[in-house]
């Protein structure tokens, strides 16, 4: 392979990589910053593993000192949110004790629909049901989104839309190990 053939590779790699860090960037422009902390959210309930569905507000310190977390925001409908729950699946038992993972369902009718998305994955850890005032709280306004956060509760890194598992474990180490 020519030398001049390989600078033009590297060179519309360099602009594919351009335009997808844009598209990036694009997608979570409206979300909190990065810096910016979450102490606490509010939830209206859960749904746990054996699918029961508990009731009540409860609040979540994020801001605990005992180790970073990922706030991950999913709505039951959403095609990419059922794509990429799985990946969450994995990085959940792949970190037992390194990683407090919140999952946060928004956006739908009634718990039941948060029941089946739990059922249809068997997942074991809790989906919390928020609302659209934890949504507007944490400018959340696309599925999935996420905040990786450190352990006072500040914004490490961000996210709109698909993220893969090898994503999720690099950020978790280039930030907390």
């Amino acid at each position: 392979m020519s030398l001049k053939r390989m600078a033009k590779w590297a060179i519309e790699l360099f602009f594919m990589l351009l335009i997808i860090s844009a598209f990036f960037w694009f997608q979570s422009r409206n979300m909190l910053e990065t810096g910016h902390r979450i102490e606490r959210v509010t939830v209206n309930g859960q749904v746990d593993k054996w699918l029961n569905t508990q009731m009540g507000v409860t609040e979540i310190n994020l801001a605990s000192g005992d180790g970073p977390s990922l706030v991950y925001f999913i709505a039951p409908w959403c095609s990419v949110c059922h794509l990429s729950i799985d990946n969450l699946q994995s990085l959940y038992a792949d970190y037992p004790g390194k990683l407090n993972l919140y999952v946060i369902a928004l956006s739908f009718d009634n718990s039941d629909e948060v029941v089946s998305f739990v059922e249809q994955h068997s997942l074991t850890f809790p989906i919390y049901l928020g609302d659209e005032k934890l949504a507007q709280s944490v400018n959340v306004s696309a599925f999935p989104s996420y905040y990786y956060l450190d352990n006072q509760g500040e914004v490490v890194a961000k996210a709109v839309g698909y993220t893969t598992e090898t994503e999720l474990k690099v950020k978790h180490w280039l930030h907390f190990e």
